[in-house]
């Protein structure tokens, strides 16, 4: 069953906070991880 996860936070920053579930996060997704930064990307604010 796929997941599509979305944060804030970098997989570093969630390595960061949790240890164990940023590598389990890690773990399953292996290389299907996207990271997309930028203030211009929160549209919430600066859209």
């Amino acid at each position: 069953m796929p997941i599509i996860s979305s944060s804030e936070c970098s997989v570093g920053r969630l390595l960061d906070i949790d240890e164990a579930l940023g590598s389990r996060l890690m773990e399953m997704t292996k290389d299907r991880v996207v990271e997309l930064r930028g203030k211009e990307l929160n549209y919430r604010v600066y859209g």
